[in-house]
This record gives structure tokens, sequence and C-alpha cells, in this order.
């Protein structure tokens, strides 16, 4: 089939499968999101003849779904982004960073932030709207980034770029904007650049290298510790050490500026993660809190399903990057050395965020994704063809079907509220204050207008105003005790340790003692009788 003929061929069937979709997702996303992105796999296999081509195609069609499922959720998915979204609203119609200062480090370090604002104001959405432009740059940023960089490492770049447009931990939060996002996404300039600088050692790529460098002070707090470990372990893999040794300055003064003088990060990472890392941290569980529940995946197996995206990254990747320090020994090269240092930084971070306190191993995953793609695609290419078609298959499955990868995956909790949950809320909010919920709805918003606290850490301190988390008794059975105004939803799967099935009905228990003076259908009040 001539090339031009595919390709028309390709795009009816795309832009048909994101009707299809689209149409598909007023019932459920997740076979939108798995069903779409294998579509688009294939035909940026059938098209990778022409990667330029192919990579547009397969990016504007990732970048379509991550916006609609971004847009079309009625709330914003995952407990944060309506936080964010609520910090971006305020900049925007403000113009100063002054109205978030309640928000620890992002009130300096507020680039992710920034950006959102600056499309709020360009394009006229609010604050929610304006994050979108995160959901499309991830779209676009990983495969073409991951196919340039792999293309001057001497790779075909076509696995990937295919690996990382649907990578579980992107394919995840790029519909739920986070400001680890935004470093995620500077990795991979810093490691294109990084690539250039080292074929010729100029001063003009030196420069051009400084400035996502100097964005990365303004990106996330661990944004810089990240480029602070690639320079160091750069170091000891490219041949022109003066060189190198300006670069490893030049990122520890960021590190320095970032955590002593422009915030004050360097004592939070004391007390919250470095202290109870060396003390020993422990996890309370335990049987006899969540007895009334059971997890939805338990077990090794279980753990290993939910977390199969990463893990699989993670693995490949390893085997990638051995393959690739193997090859390095007996031919030095710099850029292999750039995506070694790279690759074990990001990957090193993955393995520590799974045994440090107060580190979601999601989060770093994210940052991590597009080099382990890069590594991992490395090992698909260099293998023999029944071995890497394996491999690569095994790796796609282990992206799009992990649960995290949809929003409303049916093997855990909703990760939005429903169009009747929202109104429900609103109207509870107008007749009754004081109410007490499970730890979903008590935090996400009505509405980003809503005010609610910029604290971290403990659930209450992180809920809409007016409404408190019920806590443990959801989960032990004794939701009677809690003497307060309690609302409950029809849902069985809820997330508290993972997601966990509730094994009984709370609407039972409460109707012994309390009455029901408000539903929707879906969301009930109860009020104690007096």
């Amino acid at each position: 089939m001539r090339y031009a003929t595919k390709l028309k061929f390709s795009l009816i069937v795309a832009i048909t499968g994101l009707g299809i979709g689209v149409f598909i997702s007023r019932w459920a996303y997740y076979p939108m999101v798995i069903g779409y992105s294998v579509l688009l796999l294939i035909i940026y296999f059938a098209l990778k003849e022409r990667a330029l081509v192919a990579s547009t195609i397969f990016s504007t069609g990732l970048a379509a779904v991550h916006s609609w499922v971004y847009l079309s959720t009625p709330s914003m998915i995952g407990n944060d982004a309506d936080k964010v979204a609520v910090a971006v609203e305020r900049i925007a119609t403000s113009g100063s960073l002054d109205s978030i200062a309640q928000i620890f480090f992002y009130n300096v370090a507020s680039g992710f932030h920034i950006l959102a604002a600056q499309t709020g104001l360009i394009t006229g959405f609010d604050g929610r709207n304006a994050l979108v432009i995160y959901p499309i740059l991830f779209g676009f940023l990983p495969v073409f980034g991951a196919v340039s960089i792999a293309r001057r490492l001497g790779d075909d770049g076509i696995v990937a770029g295919a690996l990382a447009g649907v990578a579980g931990p992107l394919l995840a939060y790029s519909v739920q904007p986070v400001p680890q996002l935004l470093t995620a996404l500077l990795v991979i300039p810093i490691t294109g650049l990084l690539f250039l600088w080292t074929e010729t050692w100029s001063r003009r790529s030196f420069v051009a290298l400084v400035i996502p460098l100097v964005l990365m002070l303004f990106a996330h707090k661990t944004s810089m510790l990240v480029v602070t470990g690639i320079a160091v372990t750069t170091f000891g893999l490219v041949d022109n050490r003066r060189a190198a040794i300006r670069l490893v300055i030049l990122v520890s003064c960021g590190l320095v500026f970032q955590w002593l003088y422009l915030t004050s990060f360097l004592r939070s990472a004391v007390l919250v993660v470095i202290a109870p890392a060396i003390k020993g941290a422990t996890l309370e569980t335990g049987g006899v809190v969540l007895r009334s529940t059971r997890p939805v995946l338990p077990g090794l197996v279980g753990g290993i399903l939910k977390n199969a995206d990463w893990i699989g990254l993670s693995v490949a990747g390893a085997a990638g990057w051995a393959l690739l320090a193997k090859r390095n020994l007996k031919q030095r090269c710099n850029q292999k050395g750039i995506l070694l240092a790279v690759g074990f930084v990001c990957g090193a971070f993955v393995f520590v965020s799974i045994f440090g306190p107060g580190i979601a191993v999601v989060r770093t995953s994210v940052v991590a994704a597009v080099p382990l793609c890069l590594l991992a695609g490395h090992l698909v290419e260099e293998s023999p063809k029944s071995v890497a078609v394996a491999v690569l298959s095994l790796l796609v499955v282990a992206q799009v079907g992990v649960p995290p990868a949809s929003p409303d995956h049916p093997s855990q909790n909703r990760q939005f509220l429903s169009s009747e949950e929202l109104i429900a809320k609103q109207t509870i909010s107008e007749v009754t204050t004081e109410v007490y919920t499970d730890e979903q709805y008590a935090r996400e918003l009505s509405s980003i207008e809503t005010d609610r606290t910029y604290r971290t850490g403990r659930a209450e301190f992180a809920s809409q105003r007016g409404w408190h988390v019920i806590g443990l008794p959801l989960y032990n059975g004794t939701v009677t005790s809690v003497e307060e105004r309690i609302v409950v939803r029809d849902i069985t799967l809820y997330k508290k340790v993972g997601t966990r099935k509730i094994l009984y009905d709370p609407q039972k228990r409460l109707a012994s003692d309390r009455s029901r003076t408000y539903s929707s259908g879906s969301v009930h009040l109860y009020v104690v009788n007096e």
C-alpha cells in the first residue's frame, strides 16, 4: 500500500476512533483510554516509515484524548488537582503570587501554576480549563522528545516514542495536573540539550542548557535535586571532566539557592523525609482498623497489577540501562553516558520513593517515565524480533491496562465526582454546615470558587470548608459512633491504603438512629434524631 493511501486511511480511522471514544466516554472513560491508545499505537507503527508524520498523528491523537478526558469529567480528577485550579484562578485574577501565600513552597516556586495562569489569561479560561495546557503538552512533548533523543543515540526511536506516548504514569497524571508534571516535562529538553552539549562542548549549547535548568528552580521541591544528581553522575561518564565540573557547580548552586534562599524547603526535607527514613518509618494499616473492608487487588499479585506500569518500565529500563552500560564500557560515548546518568538518577528516585516516607512512588515515576521509556526502547530495538515483540506487547498492556491510567477503572475507586454528586454537594452546602463524609467527597470542591484550606498533610486540612472526613469509623463499621451530620454516597470502593471495598451498608447502620433528611438518588444526608 502506498504511504499516501495509508496516511489517509489512518487519519480516517483515528478521527472515527476518537468520535466513538467520545461517545463511549459518556458511560465510562477506561474503554476510551485503553481502546484509543491501542488504536493510535497501531496507526503509529503503520506509518513508522516517516517518523515525523507518525509522531505528529500519534501525539495529536493522544493530546485530544487527554484533553477530552480532562475537560469532560464533571469534577477534576484526583484529590489535589482542584486545589491547583483554585491557585491558578487566583493568580490569573489577581496578577500576583500573594494570592496563594498559604501554599507552602509553590507561592515562590510557582512555575507550574504560572504557566497555567498565563494560558488562562490568553485563552480566557478559568483555573480548571487553563490547566488543559498540561494534557496537551503531555500528548506531544514525551513522544517527540523520546524519538529525537533516541535517534541521537543511534536508535530508530519509534519504540521509545510509542512507550512514552502510552506510559501509564503519564496517562494517569496528564489528566490530574500536579506540580511534578513540570519537572517531568523539563527533564526531556534537559536530556536532549545535554546530548547536544556533549557533542560540541560549545558555550552556545551550554547557555541553551542553562535555560531549562533555571526553569527547574521554579518547578518542584525535588526538581533541582534531580538535575544535581544527573550532573554529578554525568561527571563520571563523559570525557570532558572540566566541562562536566562546571555543570556540577552550576546545578549545585541552583539546588542551594532553591532550598535555602528561594524557599526554606531544606528544613522540611530533613524533618519530613530524611529523619523518618533514618529512624525507620512505619505504616499503620492493620486488619483491626480496616476490618470492614477488603482490598480490591490484594497481596503481592494485586500490588504488581496495580503498579504494573512503573514496575514494567523500571524492569525493562534497568535491563536497557545494563545493556547500554555494557556497550559504553567497550566503546565510550558521551551521549550514552548522558542517558545512563539520567536513567540512573530518575530510576533511583523511583526506588527510593518505594521505601522513603512522605514520597509517593506514583509521582516520582512520572518524572522517570520518559528516561525509562528511552532505555526500554533501546532494549527492545536491540533484542531479537520475537523477543522484542513480546517485551513491547507486555509493556504496552501494562501501561494502558493498569488501573491508575484511567480515572474510572473498575479495579479502583472513581477518581472524580459524578454530576449528581456535585449538585448534591452544592445543595447540602447551601442548607447546612459541618457535615462528615468520606475523604474524597470531603476534599473534592463543588466548584473552584469554593473556599478550601491550602494546608497539606492530614486529610481534614484539605477539605472543602464545612466538610470533614469521617475517617476510620467508615472503614471499621462504627460509622454510627460519629455523632454528627453524615453524608454517604452509593459507592462501595474507597481509597484507603489503596482501593478497598466496604463490606457493609453504611446507610442501613445510620438508619437505625437517625433520619435521612436529604437524598439525591446517590447522595444521602443523615441527621441524628433528637
